[in-house]
């Protein structure tokens, strides 16, 4: 999220406190493919899994 300057000129700038994302990041978020985010995001434990208190097992690494 970004602020412009209070008159509306001038560059947008990051807020107080809000640490900057390396470019790193963004070049994977331009660059990942749907396959790529699906293979690494955290997996969500179903509505069954978690009314059953059930222990969460780690997630199987895909390579």
């Amino acid at each position: 999220m970004t602020t412009e300057e209070p008159d509306g000129r001038g560059a947008p700038r990051e807020p107080y406190g809000v640490p900057p994302v390396p470019d790193e990041v963004w070049l994977s978020f331009l660059t990942d493919s749907e396959s790529a985010i699906r293979l690494s995001a955290p997996r969500e434990p179903s509505a069954r899994e978690r009314a059953a208190g059930r222990q969460l097992q780690p997630p199987h690494v895909r390579r």
